[in-house]
């Protein structure tokens, strides 16, 4: 059985194998910045010192998205919480989580464990806070390169 297009005519090969490609391009681009972002957290998560911190506060942030439908901007407030904890030789650190929400995901005055690596690099110590971007990016990849292959193996028994 011949596919056609909506104009009758039949459909030739090349429309789907740059599509193919296209999408198999994309799943391969976004597991490989899947294996960065994991094999970077895994460093963090091994070489980091912990602490305890007390969440002191929230600084509010703009999070603003286009509109699909309308050319409208749409923007809603969100709040990163504001962490300070004592490193290992004495040194008060504050921070602002680089993740933010609304509502905001930590009370003032909650305790949360800490992981740093020096004053500057901290983050709020959390599965989610850190394996989140992987499992993004890795199920975006895994569903590209999975079209990629199933109309790979569809365009390999179409007939020419």
């Amino acid at each position: 059985m011949r596919i056609r297009t909506p104009r009758g005519r039949p459909m030739t090969r090349k429309p789907l194998t740059i599509f193919t490609a296209v999408f198999g391009a994309v799943g391969a681009i976004l597991l490989c910045v899947t294996a960065f972002l994991a094999t970077s957290t895994i460093s963090f998560a091994r070489t980091a010192d912990h602490a305890t911190g007390e969440v002191i506060g929230h600084v509010k942030r703009m999070s603003c998205s286009n509109s699909t439908t309308r050319s409208t901007r749409s923007c809603s407030e969100v709040w990163a919480p504001t962490v300070t904890f004592t490193t290992g030789d004495g040194q008060q650190v504050t921070f602002t989580d680089s993740v933010a929400g609304s509502p905001p995901s930590h009370d003032v005055g909650e305790s949360v464990d800490v992981g740093y690596r020096g004053p500057h690099d901290a983050r709020i110590f959390s599965f989610w806070r850190l394996a989140f971007p992987s499992f993004i990016t890795g199920g975006l990849g895994l569903v590209f390169g999975g079209v990629a292959v199933l109309l790979f193996v569809w365009l390999r028994r179409m007939p020419a």
